[in-house]
């Protein structure tokens, strides 16, 4: 019997928002929040997920979990939380925060909080895509690669490793880092909500 892969699902929601001019993670998309319906969708193939926060962690943190305790599904067992006093230090340095409260092994979906566009369908189909044979998985449409991304133990030791001042894309093209891109039919990988104007087009 074939086992299933273990995931644990890393949110980065400690950001500033500044060119949002509100609180990204709390923005209504299709009548869910930001990071609430995030959640909702990596539930779907996460064992456990992490949230990082920073700026505002308490209103993001309250009210994201009275969002998720009115749902038929409540995930709010599955869910930790995690704040980085240091987030203003840039998203590395939130991502290593992050990885270090992970204490299970298994593959981590690394997701961004302005990503809520993206359907069901495709965290089911990123999962099946799962290959033990390499580290890094990452999802690609006409030739750009996009987010999320699935890494193995061996990036998440890699990036503690690391000083804070990195970046992810630096590390993961390291030759000994084996990477396999995922040619899908979901172009809401290459899309992210920055400011108001992304979510209206």
């Amino acid at each position: 019997m074939e086992t299933l892969p273990k995931i644990n699902g890393l949110v980065i929601s400690a950001g500033l928002s500044s060119r949002m001019g509100v609180l990204k993670p709390l923005m209504d998309y299709k009548g869910k929040p930001f990071l609430a319906g995030i959640l909702l969708n990596m539930s779907l193939i996460c064992d456990t997920i992490l949230v990082v926060t920073g700026h505002e962690s308490k209103k993001v943190k309250d009210e994201t979990q009275g969002f998720l305790g009115c749902q038929v599904l409540n995930i709010n067992s599955k869910v930790d939380w995690c704040y980085n006093r240091d987030y203003e230090q840039g998203m590395f340095n939130s991502l290593q925060a992050g990885l270090r409260e992970l204490k299970n092994e298994g593959w981590i979906l690394y997701h961004f909080v302005d990503q809520p566009g993206l359907p069901v369908d495709f965290y089911l189909d990123f999962k099946k895509e799962i290959d033990e044979s390499v580290d890094w998985l990452q999802p690609n449409y006409n030739s750009r690669n996009g987010h999320p991304v699935l890494f193995s133990n061996k990036v998440k030791q890699r990036v503690l490793e690391h000083n804070s001042d990195q970046s992810l894309r630096k590390l993961k093209d390291s030759e000994d880092i084996l990477k396999k891109y995922w040619s899908c039919n979901y172009p809401q990988i290459l899309q992210d909500f920055n400011t108001p104007k992304d979510i209206i087009k």
